[in-house]
């Protein structure tokens, strides 16, 4: 499916005017990769997440990719000041921007959820391929160098397996307990999901590291419904829908609970509303191509946030009432 291009509205750091200018979505030039990064109330681990990132890419893609951050929720074109919370992300968010000329500030206020977060971000993407993973960066970013060999032998979709064999999950030991609570979970809703939709044969479609084509990206984010976490659930059917590759590889997990964002208290409500219901739209034929046809899931604005190296966040943040 080609790519239909975006209108994207810039706003200046300076007067946070909407539109500061406006230019369509192009993919000329492209990079190689897009990272996106969805960072909801992250700020404390931001700098190091993007660090961590540009030295992986710079390492093994050289100059041909973008990374997109993607705060929210958050409201660039309202007449509310913002929360501190989501003050303090935009302030180490634009710091970084200074820092780093391969990365952009896209922000998504609604849905909320990570994956409308993802897609939002993909709007405004430019990449031939497509990596994301948690803002926290539980996996090592190693992953990314077999989903790259996957890529270029013709698979459109590459997961992580945390229940393969050859995966590795380091736990410290007071994470333990809780660890356990999670994988309790997680094998719960693996076994629901392959229950109730037997085409998925994968033991683990949860894993928040993936890598895809452009074109794949197109026609998954097209299909996706859920805006939150279950929306991988999603991605991966409509791969197995429409007979696309998918790669399953291993992963390597340090689990960090100081840095993680689930709330387990609503995770099990959501998880069986969200089995269901997807489970249902797969059976009613909705993961296929020509559902994607009929579907215009790409509502609202494209905002991308511009500085110079001259400007602070916190002109942003004054003109905000902040």
């Amino acid at each position: 499916m080609k790519h239909t291009p975006r209108e994207i509205q810039f706003v200046h750091l300076k007067t946070a005017t909407l539109p500061y200018f406006s230019a369509a979505v192009s993919n000329s030039s492209a990079p190689q990769i897009s990272f996106l990064v969805p960072a909801k109330g992250s700020a404390e681990i931001l700098t190091e997440t993007i660090e961590q990132i540009h030295q992986y890419l710079s390492k093994n893609f050289s100059e041909s990719f973008e990374i997109i951050l993607i705060p929210n929720p958050l409201a660039i074109n309202s007449n509310q000041p913002l929360s501190e919370e989501n003050a303090e992300l935009l302030k180490v968010a634009c710091e970084l921007k200074t820092r780093f000329k391969e990365l952009r500030i896209i922000p998504h206020e609604f849905p909320r959820g990570k994956s409308a977060a993802l897609k939002t971000g993909f709007m405004a993407s430019r990449g031939k391929w497509i990596f994301t993973t948690d803002n926290d960066l539980p996996f090592d970013l190693s992953f990314f160098d077999q989903a790259a060999v996957h890529l270029k032998s013709g698979a459109d979709f590459v997961i992580g397996n945390r229940r393969r064999s050859d995966s590795k999950t380091i736990v410290p030991t007071g994470m333990f307990i809780r660890y356990v609570r999670r994988y309790f979970l997680s094998r719960c809703f693996s076994f629901a999901v392959r229950t109730l939709i037997p085409i998925i044969k994968v033991a683990d479609t949860q894993a928040g590291i993936k890598a895809m084509t452009r074109e794949f990206a197109e026609l998954a984010f097209r299909l996706q419904t859920c805006p939150g976490f279950y929306g991988d659930l999603e991605l991966l059917l409509a791969a197995l829908q429409n007979n696309k590759k998918v790669s399953d590889l291993p992963v390597i997990l340090t689990v960090d609970d100081n840095k993680s964002s689930v709330n387990f208290r609503k995770e099990l409500s959501l998880a069986l509303y969200w089995i269901f219901k997807i489970s249902k739209r797969n059976s009613e034929g909705l993961y296929r191509e020509a559902s994607a046809l009929n579907s215009e899931s790409y509502a609202g604005d494209l905002i991308e946030i511009i500085t110079s190296e001259a400007e602070f966040p916190s002109n942003l943040v004054q003109s905000r009432g902040l």
